[in-house]
């Protein structure tokens, strides 16, 4: 493997390693991530079209993104950066040594940007990501497994308000997804040969398909305004054959928000149950699927966040500063097919320019 194309595809690659049973998310808001990714009750801003549609009732003022990228890291990168640095990619014997030290450990990186226009009951986005997660095995005889996807997908989103006060949303998404991907593991000498890149790209398999998503929210009117969401994301699933699944996953959610201090308070706690059927790993761990997190809002400019996610801790923050906004969020993803056995901390990154 040449070093350009390993430093290129880990800064142009989502995807969970074959071997591993990280929950197939197909998109993850930094905001969400602070949070724990509590969000199916929650939604309210243009990433509802990711999270629930419902939540598409709840915006109070029109938003927008015109430029929004993002990056996400994985902490095992970021310790192994020195020693990729200091390999040569091109000699068989540097490249297995490196595969050797850091056997069974997982290197995930992803980035992406989502454009968005949004207002009550409307939304539509563009979204186009890149992720790629590396695995070395075998100690005797190194090599590499890759999964990798990348795709664009366009996003339309609808919802309704019904009973006193619009008490209960409901919402209708739809979406048509390319995607290409692949799942493989290469030996030492594969990727060390003349015309790696070209192989890896004809590995990749491409198609792309429809989807649709719906959910609903039920907020009650008093103090604290408890609410209480359910989505059915790919309700309508895209089929996307050996470029990566998206299926149907059923997911529930309870929030509370409140304001305080003339509106320059605003505090949000939130929990999820998700992916009730189990149909995002081939485990049926509960924890993995449990999110909870709070989110405090001083004066509409800073954000604080923390939460649970997986058995995990998160945190994060955004820094409103009008036309721009910085977010941050640490969180980590389970590869284990329980809780509390593979712990792959990440953090993300990301600038919005827009309202």
């Amino acid at each position: 493997m040449k070093k350009t194309i390993a430093l290129a595809a880990l800064s142009l690659a989502v995807a969970a390693p074959s071997m591993s049973a990280e929950l197939n998310n197909f998109f993850k808001s930094t905001r969400a991530m602070g949070m724990g990714n509590a969000f199916t009750a929650v939604s309210n801003d243009g990433t509802a079209l990711f999270y629930n549609p419902a939540g598409l009732n709840k915006i109070e003022t029109f938003n927008f993104a015109i430029i929004n990228p993002y990056i996400d890291v994985g902490q095992n990168l970021i310790d192994a950066k020195s020693d990729v640095d200091d390999t040569d990619l091109n000699s068989n014997t540097e490249l297995a040594d490196l595969l050797k030290k850091y056997v069974g450990e997982s290197f995930h990186v992803s980035t992406g940007f989502y454009p968005y226009f949004a207002k009550k009951n409307f939304a539509f986005a563009v979204l186009g990501k890149t992720d790629v997660t590396l695995t070395p095995h075998t100690p005797s005889n190194p090599r590499l497994e890759i999964d990798a996807k990348a795709s664009v997908s366009g996003h339309l989103g609808f919802a309704m308000g019904f009973l006193e006060n619009d008490a209960l949303s409901v919402g209708l998404g739809g979406k048509f997804v390319h995607m290409e991907g692949l799942s493989n593991i290469y030996t030492v000498a594969e990727m060390t040969a003349d015309g790696f890149e070209d192989r890896v790209k004809d590995d990749m398999a491409k198609e792309q398909g429809f989807g649709a998503d719906i959910g609903a929210i039920y907020t009650m009117p008093v103090f604290f305004h408890p609410a209480f969401g359910v989505s059915i994301q790919n309700a309508l699933e895209p089929d996307l054959g050996d470029a990566g699944e998206m299926p149907t996953t059923v997911n529930l959610g309870v929030s509370a928000t409140e304001k305080f201090a003339d509106d320059w308070i605003t505090l949000t706690l939130a929990a999820d149950y998700v992916d009730i059927t189990n149909q995002l790993s081939n485990d049926d761990d509960v924890t993995k699927r449990l999110h909870a997190g709070m989110e405090l809002w001083l004066s509409k400019r800073l954000a604080l966040r923390a939460g649970m996610s997986q058995g995990y801790f998160t945190a994060g923050a955004t820094l409103n500063l009008w036309l721009v906004n910085l977010d941050y969020a640490t969180y980590a993803e389970e590869l284990g097919v329980e809780s509390g056995t593979v712990e792959d901390r990440r953090h993300v990154i990301q600038l919005s320019i827009g309202l």
